[in-house]
């Protein structure tokens, strides 16, 4: 079970170590979708409705094909103490029709390679 430490008045969790001038820097994260490729179009439009007006930033989206369904992956940025839209995305989306599955991770750094491989 993570422990929360009291760094200076602030709680800051132990894997949200990278610190910029003081601030914590944001973290990035990986959400990964597998849908029916009909449903794809409309769950990126949902995604992107639901991190509207949040502190949270889509970095890059991708899509790839997996068997008969569609990998829909999308890598964003958000500090750890205002990922609770990032979460609240996550269980919507879970709860769409065509959603199989729903996952999201943190990622060290944003590269070709890990945005829609696991």
């Amino acid at each position: 079970m993570l422990r929360n430490r009291i760094l200076k008045g602030r709680s800051i969790l132990p894997f949200a170590k990278h610190m910029v001038n003081g601030a914590v820097s944001p973290a990035h994260y990986r959400v990964t979708v597998l849908a029916r490729p009909d449903d794809v179009p409309h769950l990126s439009a949902l995604a992107q409705a639901l991190l509207r007006n949040t502190p949270v930033i889509v970095v890059h989206s991708a899509m790839a094909p997996a068997s008969s369904l569609t990998r829909f992956a999308l890598v964003v940025t958000s500090t750890v103490s205002e990922r609770a839209a990032l979460s609240r995305m996550v269980g919507q989306l879970g709860l769409e029709h065509g959603v199989r599955s729903v996952q999201w991770e943190s990622i060290p750094c944003p590269t070709p390679r890990n945005i829609c491989h696991r």
